[in-house]
């Protein structure tokens, strides 16, 4: 009987770690600003897991997300130019909805600038991650903060 309780409990456990109930809350990494009063946030969905997907999308924009990939690493704009680094070379990216921006996607970023680790420095730093914010916590090498 115990037995079985347990493997309910894990199960459940395991498939809300996955989202299979739903997306969850939005935890936002970082937001950049753009002329115009545009914002490009970064978020994910919690999850138990941490192994959701990042997502980039414009704060004025009702569909979904422009950019989606689990390797994001950084974003940032510069002139008429967003630039997305990643640690790896998978993502999928709608270039039709970034009107007049320029964008720029490299594998240069590190493993250890990716969302969890970015989320942990921001808890301690006590940012409010349920909202967009502009506080950076780009590190250059691993074992920062």
């Amino acid at each position: 009987m115990r037995k079985r309780f347990y493997l309910i409990i894990g199960i459940i456990v395991i498939v809300y770690s996955c989202n299979g109930f739903n997306k969850g809350s939005k935890t936002f990494v970082k937001s950049i600003k753009l002329p115009n009063d545009i914002r490009i946030d970064w978020y994910v969905y919690g999850s138990m897991s941490g192994t959701g997907p990042d997502y980039l999308q414009i704060n004025n924009d009702e569909k979904e997300p422009f950019f989606t990939s689990f390797c994001l690493s950084d974003i940032r704009f510069q002139s008429d130019s967003l630039y997305i680094s990643l640690w790896k070379g998978m993502y999928e990216l709608d270039k039709d909805r970034l009107r007049n921006i320029n964008v720029s996607v490299d594998t240069l970023g590190q493993i250890w600038n990716r969302a969890d680790h970015r989320i942990d420095r921001l808890r301690r730093r006590n940012v409010d991650i349920k909202q967009p914010h502009f506080v950076d916590v780009f590190c250059e090498k691993s074992g920062c903060e």
